[in-house]
């Protein structure tokens, strides 16, 4: 089992398509209030607009500048608009409650299973 649940991503089609598969795991992160980041070799294959330059809140408490981009998700049959950043990756808690009703986590499985709106 990871340190953290993961959920697995790949870009394909310029759309990051989360599920089982993927060459990214993305951590869920519910201490970031964004909504996802990606490293920059996914971000660069994804087709996104940039939107403006937002400041963060890391972990250590340093804020931080980072330009903020528009995208899509693809969960199965499901595509959701979001926000990006260039970062670790992570999915963020703006993500999960525009997206999700409700978020299962199984850590003696290592399952994660988001529960689509």
């Amino acid at each position: 089992m990871n340190a953290a649940p993961v959920i697995y991503g790949r870009a394909q089609n310029g759309r990051l398509h989360l599920g089982s598969r993927g060459d990214v795991a993305l951590v869920i992160d519910t201490g970031f209030s964004g909504s996802i980041a990606l490293p920059p070799s996914i971000a660069r294959r994804l087709k996104r607009t940039f939107v403006a330059v937002d400041t963060y809140a890391l972990a250590t408490g340093i804020e931080i500048e980072l330009p903020m981009y528009l995208g899509s998700v693809q969960i199965g049959p499901r595509r959701v608009d979001t926000w990006f950043i260039v970062g670790d990756a992570l999915i963020g808690m703006e993500f999960l409650q525009r997206a999700c009703s409700s978020l299962h986590v199984d850590l003696d499985a290592a399952v994660v299973e988001l529960v689509l709106r």
